[in-house]
């Protein structure tokens, strides 16, 4: 037996910490145990325990079979279909690093010609289902909220009586989450929310400011008070450079309005560039150095504070997986939320049903030798396409995250050490 390709070796304390990029797991180890398993010596519970965990392998082949196979085996075993329906494009701030700024309009909303169609379309596809999970998006998708009830009440039904899980959630800039509206939402399967909120109230209220210029902080803090207990909720924040040393007082205030670790299920900040921010840091962390230290000072606190936050875990693109879909206002399908309405990343419709993506998408370029053989392949599979795109105007080609996560890597896998109860 062999260290596998995926261990990175982090001196913790007295001894080390022998971390699994493959599966996630964490062994501490002392001298004598890092010796051993160097040298291919250890005993036969240990070397089991090893193997399971992913540490140890038989051969670098075997381990990169696993991780190739990663995408694969969790296609062909998800019993879930997740679907992102954006119910507009339009929105009540006007914040301005929005990504979505290029393709905002307030005639941009889906009909009940394109709910209608909506439905059959997921109806049709709960064959070997057994939870039907949808996130509403926007712009802001509760300026539709009726259209929301209805969907959501006509899937709930149709699930029910064909014994198919049924749940919804929602990313929303939460100003018009108020009591009413999360309490007419929650009997139909209203289960979670992802709002944003910039840091303290000074800053959040002049990166999140109502259209005609009032800060929204207060508005957000008091409705998500109102909805804890009857939701999950999950906090998340897009930082930069200048002011994320003052994100964590955010955490002081929301526990001072009573939105306590308990009450959050989850805090996750992430960063805007200036040079990339139409991105708003999409789905991966970018590659300036200061990033890999907001990134672990931010999540220390977060943990610090008593807050959960995610657990550092392979994350290929949701492109890649059959049963994830994103859906347009206008019936559009798509694979990645950043592309909404860019007609060049449209792949089909509820018309017409999903058409050919990976090729547009280019969702194989991590079948390279630098990804063939680098310890981070499994949790990166070459980057996000979105920013890629944004970076290059071409989904071709990786969007390599080596540097951040030499950087960041050790300082994550320490936290998740000291504070193992508080990663989700």
């Amino acid at each position: 037996m062999q260290l596998s390709t995926y261990t990175k070796i982090f001196p913790y304390k007295n001894g080390h910490i022998l971390y699994s990029v493959l599966t996630s797991a964490s062994v501490l180890a002392d001298a004598k145990t890092l010796n051993r398993t160097l040298a291919g010596k250890n005993r036969p519970e240990e070397r089991k325990s090893l193997i399971e965990l992913g540490i140890i392998t038989s051969s670098s082949e075997l381990d990169r079979h696993l991780a190739f196979s990663i995408i694969g085996t969790r296609d062909r075993n998800s019993n879930t279909l997740r679907v992102v329906a954006a119910m507009n494009l339009d929105c009540n701030l006007a914040c301005p690093y929005c990504f979505e700024k290029r393709v905002k309009g307030e005639n941009f909303y889906m009909d009940r010609r394109t709910a209608s169609q909506l439905i059959d379309f997921l109806l049709k596809r709960l064959s070997g289902i057994k939870i039907l999970s949808v996130d509403f998006y926007g712009g802001e998708p509760l300026l539709s909220l009726g259209l929301i009830k209805e969907i959501a009440a006509r899937l709930q039904s149709e699930c029910g009586r064909r014994g198919v899980g049924f749940g919804f959630g929602m990313t929303s800039n939460g100003t018009l989450l108020t009591p009413k509206a999360a309490e007419s939402l929650v009997p139909l399967g209203f289960k979670s929310v992802r709002v944003t909120v910039n840091g303290p109230r000074e800053i959040h209220d002049g990166m999140r400011p109502f259209k005609g210029g009032a800060g929204s902080f207060d508005i957000i803090l008091s409705n998500l008070k109102a909805a804890a207990g009857k939701i999950a909720i999950v906090v998340t924040g897009s930082y930069t450079k200048d002011n994320y040393r003052h994100f964590p007082s955010l955490l002081d205030q929301m526990k001072k309005e009573g939105l306590t670790p308990d009450k959050v299920a989850a805090v996750k900040f992430e960063p805007v560039l200036a040079s990339q921010s139409d991105c708003a840091g999409a789905c991966a962390a970018p590659d300036e150095p200061w990033v890999a230290d907001a990134t672990i000072f931010l999540r220390n606190q977060v943990l610090k504070k008593g807050y959960k936050a995610p657990r550092t875990r392979p994350s290929p693109c949701s492109a890649h997986f059959k049963n994830n879909l994103i859906v347009n206002w206008d019936g559009g399908l798509y694979r990645c939320p950043g592309f909404l309405g860019n007609l060049r990343f449209q792949s089909g419709s509820l018309t017409e049903g999903p058409t050919a993506f990976i090729n547009k998408h280019y969702l194989g370029a991590w079948r390279n030798k630098k990804c063939l053989h680098c310890q981070y392949l499994p949790l990166c599979f070459g980057g996000c396409k979105y920013i890629r795109y944004f970076r290059t105007g071409d989904t071709r080609g990786i969007e390599c995250r080596k540097a951040f996560l030499d950087a960041a890597l050790e300082g994550l896998v320490k936290q998740e050490i000291r504070y193992p109860g508080r990663l989700i």
